[in-house]
């Protein structure tokens, strides 16, 4: 593995993922788009995913960045992502980023229970503001739990596929949680699983 250092362009990143909520007034033009709201099914394994307030789930790759265009913005990309997680190696305050290798948005330790990930007892995802642990530097919610995200990279030398990032309630445990949120994560573009969803960016005016 090769160390990059880059410079992005400076962009604004949503501090939440998607809502259910927001993305059902997108789901309204359904007869123009083809896209509709995803149906989560009755099932107590998936405890209340189908809430307002909760991250819209189970779209595809080519859904997800359609929604993010209609507002105006875009998938990140997997380095805008990274970029969110850890921050800048300057902090808001001016400070220095005392951790800007991190693999865990709020530092260096893994405090359990910090993000929602995979545990005997989770079902579901949680509202977009339940884990106030889960949080970046500049204040982004839900970067290593809740759900896993699309962006708008695609995976080089595998056609169809596109990269998601971060943990999820689904499959990543908390001791696995490091290397979820530093990996890419190929995934088919057409793939609907109720453990990824999305957030948007947008660039900085």
């Amino acid at each position: 593995i090769v160390e990059q250092r880059i410079t992005l362009p400076a962009f604004r990143i949503d501090r939440t993922e998607v809502t259910n909520g927001a993305f059902a007034q997108f789901a309204e033009l359904t007869t123009l788009t083809g896209i509709a709201k995803p149906v989560y099914p009755a099932l107590a394994v998936i405890g209340r995913s189908g809430d307002p307030d909760h991250p819209v789930a189970a779209l595809a790759w080519t859904e997800a960045r359609a929604y993010c265009q209609f507002m105006g913005k875009d998938l990140p990309s997997t380095e805008e992502w990274v970029r969110a997680l850890r921050g800048g190696e300057t902090l808001p305050d001016g400070s220095p980023n005392p951790v800007p290798r991190r693999n865990f948005p709020w530092g260096r330790d893994e405090r359990p229970g910090a993000a929602l990930l995979h545990t005997a007892t989770v079902t579901g995802s949680a509202a977009v503001l339940d884990n106030p642990e889960d949080r970046s530097p500049e204040g982004v919610l839900d970067l290593a739990g809740n759900l896993m995200e699309w962006t708008r990279s695609r995976a080089p030398r595998l056609p169809g596929t596109a990269i998601a990032r971060g943990g999820n309630m689904g499959f990543v445990a908390p001791d696995g949680l490091a290397d979820a949120t530093s990996i890419e994560n190929s995934l088919l573009a057409n793939v609907r699983e109720l453990m990824i969803g999305m957030r948007c960016v947008e660039p900085a005016r």
